[in-house]
């Protein structure tokens, strides 16, 4: 059994059964002004949950779902955030100063007053991510990918001189009723080319195997530990080109 206590008041706001909090399974609960500073939560499913002005200085949140989580006035200094999918997470006024975002997924990020100096945004997913008053000084960017509508911190900012990568815009997104349509995930494989630059995502359905566009490593890791629990499911689905992934607690 693991307690998750308010940062300042040492309040129990949670207690989790497990003794571990890697992998733990926390969507939509209400954790603001927790205190997680270096705790080990790699793989945790935070989805949804309010988050904001939390402790996570040091904490290892590599791999994290972290889509729609309130983490505004969030400490994150330091935090490890590696293949982290942050997509529709509320970031004003969040710290991530010196923290490790490398192949996080960015996309469509609210980033402009966020602190980022010194952080590790290496092959960082940032298309369509608002950047124009984030604080960016050391930042490195080296692999990073963005596209026409990513808005950086000055007019003199070039990310590709910091190795960033500009890429096409990417589809458009796809809708939320596809969970329905979705056939549900049997196994996946997921591959790391030999210069761990570039990853790939194949999942069978009974319709076949579908390669997963633009996978992430947080998502891979999100979706093997689903396929190993009786508490969640996944489901793919296909727009046009595009195939994509849901991944929920079952009903």
């Amino acid at each position: 059994m693991t307690e998750i206590k308010h940062r300042f008041t040492d309040e129990v706001l949670h207690v989790v059964p497990e003794d571990s909090l890697v992998g733990a399974n926390l969507p939509g609960a209400s954790l603001s002004v927790a205190n997680f500073a270096g705790l080990d939560f790699r793989g945790a499913n935070f989805q949804g949950a309010g988050l904001s002005a939390a402790d996570f200085s040091g904490a290892n949140l590599i791999g994290c779902n972290l889509r729609y989580a309130d983490l505004s006035g969030a400490v994150l200094i330091g935090a490890s955030l590696g293949g982290a999918d942050l997509r529709g997470s509320t970031l004003a006024g969040t710290d991530l100063g010196h923290s490790g975002l490398e192949g996080a997924d960015l996309s469509g990020v609210e980033l402009s007053d966020t602190n980022l100096i010194g952080a590790d945004l290496s092959g960082a997913r940032l298309q369509g991510t608002n950047l124009a008053g984030a604080s960016m000084k050391y930042a490195l960017l080296i692999g990073a990918a963005f596209d026409d509508r990513t808005q950086f911190p000055a007019l003199l900012f070039d990310p590709e001189a910091k190795g960033a990568v500009r890429v096409p815009l990417a589809d458009p997104p796809l809708p939320e009723s596809a969970w329905d349509a979705g056939q549900p995930v049997i196994e996946c494989l997921f591959q790391r080319a030999s210069d761990a630059a570039t990853l790939s995502l194949h999942v069978r359905t009974a319709a076949g195997w579908l390669p997963v566009d633009r996978p992430t490593e947080g998502l891979a890791c999100q979706l093997l530990q689903t396929l190993g629990s009786a508490g969640a499911e996944a489901r793919a689905y296909r727009v046009g080109s595009a195939v994509g992934l849901i991944v929920r607690a079952r009903r």
